[in-house]
């Protein structure tokens, strides 16, 4: 069954999330209950809860925990030989199937998420504004624009490179996929921390603690200043969408490889 059929492809996509319903409703549960907790423990009670403070964490850091929940649920097939032989015999193509879970994991996911931390920060603002002074609230109303102007930058950049690291892993690793995904980054990232360190230390002749590799280095003594930035604006945010569209690419050829 090598045509695509979309018919066929919107009646998978259905069944797809039916059957993942229970595992959703536990995840976005989890994500309730994160926000309930983040409310109680940072309200101030005198400013209120920050929503800047708010969306730094969910947007920032708690994504990469929950897109990593996320790609397990929808690639849980992959997981062992068994699931991956009934996962096959679907009356669905292998095209099918793979534009399904990437419209999930790339697309509708982080949209769903988006408009969690929009909705949680919006009852943040109804309440400060409610129990507070709004004259002293400064980043903690839906007013604040520049924290989601900021928010909404640092989101494109990110957000596609993470889901497409945690995506390709599965691919890879199977079972607990994205926990070995996130160390085999670190290890890279490391390695590359310790390259640039190393180039560094040789081209000034002494080695000193710097900042992250390719995000600048500056040396009081000698005036030495190096930064990617100076020599390509938007260094970072070329790499991390390029990266995004290799680490699929390799996911593709992985997948054709597997599903022979």
């Amino acid at each position: 069954m090598n045509t695509f059929s979309f018919s066929r492809f919107i009646k998978f996509f259905s069944n797809d999330w039916k059957m993942n319903a229970k595992q959703y409703g536990l995840l976005f549960g989890a994500m309730a209950l994160y926000a309930i907790l983040f409310c109680i423990f940072v309200r101030d009670d005198k400013y209120g809860i920050a929503i800047d403070v708010w969306m730094y964490w969910s947007v920032y850091m708690i994504f990469l925990a929950v897109q990593g929940f996320n790609i397990s649920i929808q690639l849980h097939a992959f997981t062992s030989k068994t699931k991956k032989t009934a996962l096959f015999l679907q009356p669905v193509s292998k095209t099918e199937f793979l534009m399904a879970k990437m419209l999930n994991c790339f697309v509708l996911f982080p949209l769903f998420y988006l408009a969690f931390c929009a909705i949680i920060a919006f009852l943040i603002s109804r309440y400060n504004i409610a129990y507070y002074d709004i004259l002293e609230k400064g980043a903690r109303t839906m007013q604040s624009i520049k924290y989601w102007k900021n928010t909404a930058s640092v989101a494109v950049r990110i957000w596609p490179c993470i889901t497409a690291i945690y995506w390709t892993g599965a691919f890879y690793y199977g079972k607990y996929s994205a926990v070995k995904s996130l160390i085999t980054v670190g290890v890279l990232y490391s390695l590359l921390m310790g390259f640039s360190y190393l180039l560094i230390g040789l081209y000034s002749g002494y080695w000193k603690v710097m900042c992250l590799p390719l995000f600048g280095y500056y040396d009081h003594h000698n005036s030495l200043f190096w930064s990617v930035f100076e020599v390509w604006p938007g260094f970072i945010e070329a790499t991390l969408l390029s990266g995004s569209v290799i680490w699929v690419a390799i996911s593709v050829v992985r997948f054709k490889e597997i599903t022979v």
